[in-house]
Order: structure tokens, then C-alpha cells, then sequence
């Protein structure tokens, strides 16, 4: 299986920090929701764990070392 393409808001801090701006928070959550479906889609995946979500590559990027908050 190939290795899941990250979209290029994944390597940018604040994508990992909510937006104050609304409309920036409302583009910025629409990303994320198409991310978390599109990660699970590609590893067919149909649930998710909250509690072990912190630990996973979709929330948390080594890259940069930032978590989603």
C-alpha cells in the first residue's frame, strides 16, 4: 500500500493551532475534517479512538513537533 500523501497545511504550524480569525477557523476546520477523512480512507479505517488520536501521525506531526490543540 502506498504511503498516505500529507496535504501541505500538515507542515504549517498553524494549522495545528486554532484560528482566532472565523472565517481562517472555518477554512481551517474544513481542512481538517477533509484530512481525518481522508487519512481513514486511506487506511481503511472506520472508527477513532479519541484517547490514542494525541499519539497518531494525523494529529501529531514530528516534523515541526506540534500536536493539535
Amino acid at each position: 500500500m502506498a504511503d498516505f500523501e500529507w496535504p501541505w497545511q500538515y507542515n504549517f504550524p498553524p494549522f495545528f493551532t486554532i484560528q482566532p480569525n472565523i472565517d481562517t477557523r472555518k477554512k481551517q476546520l474544513e481542512a481538517w475534517c477533509s484530512l481525518v477523512l481522508a487519512f481513514h480512507r486511506h487506511n481503511k479505517s472506520y472508527s477513532l479512538d479519541i484517547t490514542e488520536a494525541q499519539t497518531t501521525p494525523l494529529f501529531y506531526n514530528k516534523k515541526i513537533n506540534n500536536i493539535l490543540y
